[in-house]
């Protein structure tokens, strides 16, 4: 697992569109709460997130 700094959703989900394949991930802490971590995931074309 690679740890990123404090990206934002948009960040994430460019970062994973340009650079990523199907199956890709990134989590990292949320932007919202410093207690969760949002989990985003290359999909195809798409790059859906989650925060838990």
């Amino acid at each position: 697992m690679v740890r990123f700094p404090k990206f934002s959703l948009k960040f994430s989900e460019a970062l994973l569109l340009s650079n990523g394949q199907d199956g890709s991930y990134l989590l990292r802490k949320s932007n919202e709460r410093e207690d969760l971590y949002s989990l985003s995931v290359r999909r195809s074309t798409e790059a859906c997130s989650t925060v838990s």
